[in-house]
């Protein structure tokens, strides 16, 4: 589905003056806080070549297979990356959010497919003229290299949460992301799903029964708090990080 088809969300993005991206970067120390990567300049010439797109929730941005013509940044909304297994079934691969670049390809097509989870503006950057500003610009090209790594470690924690035995390990693992994933100033121990929990079940790969009875033992233990199915309150800080660490 072409983006700029899509019928028009209602919500206009920030007053920005250009794309920008966050990661953890090489070589700082951010407390394990994605910090702005870009300069003004940067987000300048990358704002040259963009347009914005708006969609609705569940408008596609791209199926998997489709010509890799173009790379997203989130500026509004949350997506979901989708792939299809055998059986007619589906994974939940990422679920990105502002400031996260979208588009991951191989050999000129996109591998997953793209779903808004929530109204969507994105910048939409063709991948030619990308290639000939980071061809110009090294420090960008470096910037966006930061940004692919720490997307590369966000995976690696998802294939880590996968690999626990408890679910309410991999539910916890995921609620810290998400925390972690919110504004600094949001961050008061309550936590906003921007997806259902069908969507918690294809990205934990439990099924819904599972993830339902987790949430549920999860709040009797007292550990978590259920406002309703998009707010989760953090009670227990200690036991929840004992849940979410990592090896």
């Amino acid at each position: 589905m072409n983006p700029s088809k899509a019928g028009a969300s209602g919500v206009r993005p920030p007053r920005r003056t250009g794309p920008d991206i966050k990661a953890i970067p090489f070589n700082s120390s951010t407390d394990g806080v994605a910090v702005s990567l870009l300069s003004d300049a940067e987000r300048h010439q990358l704002a040259l070549i963009a347009s914005i797109a708006h969609l609705k929730p569940a408008s596609v941005l791209y199926e998997a297979g489709d010509p890799a013509e173009f790379l997203y940044i989130i500026i509004h909304g949350a997506v979901k990356t989708v792939r299809r297994l055998a059986g007619r079934k589906r994974a939940i691969t990422a679920f990105l959010f502002p400031n996260d670049l979208v588009g991951l390809a191989a050999e000129g097509r996109y591998i997953n497919t793209a779903v808004a989870l929530a109204p969507l503006t994105v910048y939409r950057m063709p991948v030619a003229g990308l290639e000939r500003v980071l061809l110009r610009n090294p420090e960008l090209e470096y910037h966006f290299l930061c940004k692919v790594c720490h997307e590369l470690r966000e995976a690696q924690r998802h294939a880590i949460s996968l690999g626990r035995k408890s679910a309410a390990e991999r539910i916890a693992m995921l609620l810290h992301m998400l925390e972690h994933r919110q504004p600094p100033d949001m961050r008061d121990g309550e936590i906003a799903l921007a997806m259902s929990r069908s969507d918690i079940a294809d990205y934990a790969a439990l099924s819904l029964e599972s993830v339902s009875r987790t949430f549920r033992a999860l709040q009797r233990g007292r550990i978590i708090a259920v406002r309703d199915k998009r707010h989760v309150r953090i009670l227990d800080r200690a036991r929840f990080e004992q849940l979410a660490s990592t090896p």
